[in-house]
């Protein structure tokens, strides 16, 4: 079976419990292709566990998860393809998984605003572009500035939209890990 399921890296952990349900309900994972087609078999129903592992272009990655997960939990990986990030599979219960997610929750907060800097800053430099093409008369299709600087913010928002929703995710965990 295929499926296509989109989801933001913000709600990472649905995914991870939606694959778990399918796990029970007796279709294993199987492969993941360019990062949102999942391919699963039937199997026998089992209780198994998914962590999603963030890969990043740039920087420091959630290498350190990966390491712990094939060598201190026996976590296998899913065959994947052309995929942002690598996916897990194991039998350990998810309280021993516990500073694995703290790490991912943190790591997932930094990337979020990264990208939506990122995004702002081209928003603001096509901003900047498009005011001097103006001043200047140099552009006849300055409208067409003013679409990719509407894109740009509309993704610098998707993005800050996701790191405040991440920010609060790490803030509940930090007041229920204290009590």
């Amino acid at each position: 079976m295929k499926k296509f399921i989109f989801f933001p890296l913000w709600k990472i952990e649905n995914l991870e419990k939606y694959l778990e349900t399918m796990e029970q309900n007796g279709y294993r994972l199987d492969k993941i292709s360019h990062s949102y087609w999942f391919y699963f078999n039937e199997s026998t129903p089992k209780e198994m566990h998914y962590f999603l592992s963030y890969k990043s272009f740039r920087g420091q990655s959630m290498g350190w998860c990966d390491y712990a997960l094939e060598k201190n939990y026996n976590a296998h990986e899913i065959k994947s393809n052309m995929c942002f990030y690598t996916m897990y599979r194991t039998k350990e219960p998810k309280e021993n998984l516990s500073l694995l997610y703290e790490g991912r929750l943190d790591y997932i907060k930094a990337k979020l605003l990264g990208k939506a800097l990122t995004v702002l800053f081209l928003a603001i430099l096509y901003s900047a572009v498009s005011v001097a093409a103006i001043t200047f008369s140099t552009g006849k299709n300055i409208w067409l500035m003013g679409v990719f600087i509407g894109i740009f913010v509309c993704i610098a928002v998707y993005y800050f939209y996701g790191y405040f929703i991440q920010k609060n995710k790490c803030k509940n965990y930090e007041h229920n890990r204290n009590e």
